[in-house]
């Protein structure tokens, strides 16, 4: 009997390179915690990089310019978000609503309505002007009166879906491998800030106002992730988010 020594040798080599490269790859990611956070660290910046250049490159674009660019802003970062993260199971974040999805929709609506409500209460009692909102708010107000389909499909149907792909599905996805309170209170500060940051690089725009006028957005992004976690439901924390702004949206129609 004859033993093929060079059948092996390509074996053996193929087996250490697979190995080497197996071992490269786990200490870089290890290095830098890949498969916990890196990539959502990323999104993250990306998304607030975005924002804030889409906040200062509108101020002296029509409306309806400023809406295209705004979806183009929030479908740019899906996609880099789809890139880094590779999600292969997203479809299964989707399941249909039930009963009590239904029920934790409406409870969660409710919740986060009555204490942003209650916090405006609060700071109006010491002399905060809480009319029209910050200046994220304000724009959508702005919007509403201009191109009221446009902004309609912007806020009430795409923003809500990119908006909880990106933060709960992504960020609170990929920090939940950490730690699921963590990943809550992570979900909704990120939430926060980019929906402050127009404020921030607004020269108009007060800074302190601007952050007294925060820790809603706050609070409903931890309930939205809170809904998402307890339902492990994207269409239930989409629901929830496409309500809310929905009620937004007919409260400042009223006003325009």
């Amino acid at each position: 009997m004859e033993f093929n020594n060079t059948n092996l040798n390509e074996k053996s080599k193929d087996s250490y390179i697979d190995s080497t490269e197996r071992a490269v790859f786990g200490s870089v990611n290890g290095i830098l915690f890949y498969d916990l956070i890196y990539p959502y660290i990323f999104l993250i910046i990306i998304q607030l990089v975005l924002g804030a250049s889409y906040a200062y490159v509108v101020q002296n674009n029509p409306y309806t310019m400023q809406l295209i660019l705004s979806l183009l802003t929030s479908l740019t970062t899906l996609i880099v978000g789809i890139i880094i993260a590779k999600p292969k199971n997203i479809v299964k974040a989707f399941h249909i609503i039930k009963l009590d999805d239904i029920k934790l929709i409406i409870s969660t609506l409710i919740t986060m309505m009555v204490v942003t409500i209650a916090y405006n209460t609060v700071i109006t009692l010491f002399g905060v002007d809480v009319a029209g909102g910050n200046t994220n708010q304000s724009s959508i107000v702005d919007y509403i009166g201009t191109v009221p389909i446009l902004a309609f499909l912007a806020f009430i149907v795409v923003g809500p879906i990119l908006e909880e792909i990106t933060y709960r599905y992504f960020v609170f996805g990929g920090i939940k491998k950490v730690n699921t309170t963590l990943a809550i209170i992570m979900s909704g500060f990120i939430f926060m800030l980019v929906h402050g940051v127009a404020g921030f690089v607004s020269k108009e725009a007060n800074i302190w106002r601007e952050l007294i006028l925060l820790p809603p957005y706050m609070f409903s992004g931890c309930m939205l992730a809170y809904s998402y976690n307890k339902s492990d439901n994207l269409a239930v924390s989409i629901s929830v988010h496409m309500l809310n702004n929905l009620i937004s949206f007919i409260l400042s129609a009223a006003l325009v």
